[in-house]
């Protein structure tokens, strides 16, 4: 899902309500022509862009000089000239900071943070709860409950 502005793509109309309840105020096809789309809804770009469908650089156009891209995957060559700032986010980074995942948690107990999951395994379940997810088409993530 890429979100700018209250803007945001969604892949399959099944993820239409759900990209709705998270904020967006407009919706977009995913593809070559989201830049275009958000454009059509704000001319001179966007002020920040959350890329969490990995577009690795592709919605670029989507924003203004200047502005901030959030993404979870690196991007090489990023737009020259523009003043772009970046700024990967890397889960893995932040697995063992325990102040990190307290607030993490205080955001999900609080509301203000929605979880989506696919689906629940015991511990002894981790070989099915990965098959699970290698299958692909999962639209949250498998959590293994302790």
């Amino acid at each position: 899902m890429l979100v700018a502005s209250g803007i945001a793509d969604a892949a399959h109309g099944r993820d239409r309500d759900v990209v709705t309840a998270a904020g967006a105020d407009h919706l977009v096809p995913r593809g070559e022509g989201f830049a275009d789309a958000v454009l059509r809804l704000r001319p001179g770009g966007v002020d920040g862009l959350i890329d969490t469908a990995q577009f690795t650089g592709a919605a670029d156009a989507a924003v203004r000089d200047g502005a901030v891209i959030a993404a979870l995957r690196p991007v090489a060559g990023a737009a020259a000239g523009r003043g772009l700032r970046r700024r990967d986010v890397n889960v893995i980074e932040h697995s063992a900071d325990t102040r990190v995942l307290a607030a993490l948690r205080d955001h999900v107990e609080s509301g203000a943070l929605t979880l989506r999951v696919a689906a629940a395994f015991a511990p002894e379940e981790a070989a099915q709860a990965h098959a699970f997810l290698e299958k692909g088409g999962v639209r949250s993530r498998p959590v293994i409950v302790f």
